[in-house]
């Protein structure tokens, strides 16, 4: 496909981003800077490469020059989408009501609502997204079969990111209760194995060194809101509990035993918090499938890194479903982490990060595991 003037803007959209992949940025960049040299007066093409290639300062200029020579819904359209893409989503969003008010069939129509559902997306307001797809795979059902699937796929992007922004809230009101009970329980632990004052810093790796080495990366993800990591190392290291090379870490000899009652102590609080919970056994092999499937899904080391030790969780066969589902939602918790380190915090880049575990996913299955993990007892 071309815009204006045989531009070379080929391009598809991004599952994720619901925004233009140019196939050849290279090309319509040269295109863009000889057609802007030659003082082209096609402002629509300028501007739309402009914009698809970030350049939003110069997209502007001509967007709105196309538009004050021809005062158009498409034209409307377009600078909205170039405030959109500034992060101007006020701005976009008031031009967007006006060509939903002036719209003059259903294809037009269609595409203000999906174009006002994705400005909604990029702002992370994923429900107001969710229903301007929606209300777009309505309007385009009678137009385009293909524009309606695009609209039905922008939809479930949406709805993905508003159940991970969902369900990590359970994951955060889960995982540190059972930590607390799993404390309560073994107040003792540490001081019988005669461990090191730093030794509770085990207990979130105790799968982790269970399968082998541990690449400090990893343990640094675990434990990134812990300023006195490096010092409980160290201090673990030089009393022979940890042993350290290559910028990773091992269980130690006498560790191995601490770890090994670690983990029972983890999965017996889960067992008696969660054992009699019907939902239980099925949640566990749900969330199992989805921390599988989503292996290569995070932007840091730590998630990949828990499910693969996931099988030293609980000992093989032992069915144990409350263990297993309690080492689950503690990787997809680090796999929240692990995007909203790489986005700078959370918003919405990092939901659409989170939500790649749960895309896979039917909607319907998506809010069946919500149901479930509100049901769990914290």
């Amino acid at each position: 496909m071309t815009v204006g003037g045989g531009t070379p803007s080929e391009h598809h959209i991004d599952a994720e981003t619901l925004r233009e992949v140019l196939h050849q940025p290279a090309e319509l960049a040269a295109w863009l800077d000889a057609a802007l040299a030659a003082g082209s007066t096609d402002h629509t093409a300028l501007g739309v490469a402009a914009r698809q290639l970030g350049r939003l300062r110069t997209a502007e200029e001509h967007v709105t020059r196309a538009l004050q020579l021809a005062d158009t819904v498409a034209g409307r359209l377009r600078l909205a989408h170039v405030y959109q893409w500034q992060g101007r989503f006020d701005d976009a969003l008031a031009l967007f009501a006006r060509c939903r008010r002036e719209a003059a069939d259903d294809r037009t129509a269609g595409f203000v609502a999906q174009h006002t559902g994705k400005c909604h997306y990029d702002r992370g307001d994923w429900a107001a997204a969710g229903e301007c797809f929606a209300t777009a795979v309505r309007l385009r059902a009678g137009v385009s079969a293909e524009l309606a699937e695009s609209s039905r796929l922008a939809a479930d992007a949406a709805h993905a990111c508003l159940a991970a922004r969902a369900i990590a809230i359970e994951l955060d009101r889960l995982v540190p209760a059972a930590h607390y009970r799993a404390a309560a329980a073994g107040s003792g632990l540490y001081r019988g194995h005669g461990a090191p004052p730093s030794a509770p810093v085990l207990i979130e790796l105790r799968s982790l060194l269970a399968a082998g080495p541990v690449a400090l990366p990893v343990v640094r993800g675990v434990y990134r809101r812990y300023p006195q990591l490096d010092p409980a190392v160290d201090e673990l290291v030089a009393a022979g509990w940890l042993e350290r090379s290559d910028d990773a870490v091992r269980a130690g000899g006498p560790c191995l035993a601490l770890l090994a009652d670690l983990r029972s102590t983890m999965n017996d609080a889960a067992e008696a918090a969660w054992a009699g919970v019907p939902t239980v056994p099925a949640l566990a092999g749900t969330l199992d499938a989805v921390a599988r499937n989503a292996v290569g899904t995070s932007p840091g080391p730590t998630f990949d890194a828990l499910v693969g030790a996931a099988d030293y969780s609980t000992p093989a066969g032992d069915g144990a479903p409350a263990a297993v589902l309690l080492d689950r939602i503690s990787a997809l918790r680090h796999h929240r982490a692990d995007c909203s380190a790489a986005a700078g915090g959370a918003g919405a880049a990092a939901d659409r990060m989170a939500a790649r575990p749960y895309r896979p996913l039917q909607p319907s299955a998506r809010q069946s595991l919500l149901d479930a993990l509100r049901a769990l007892p914290s």
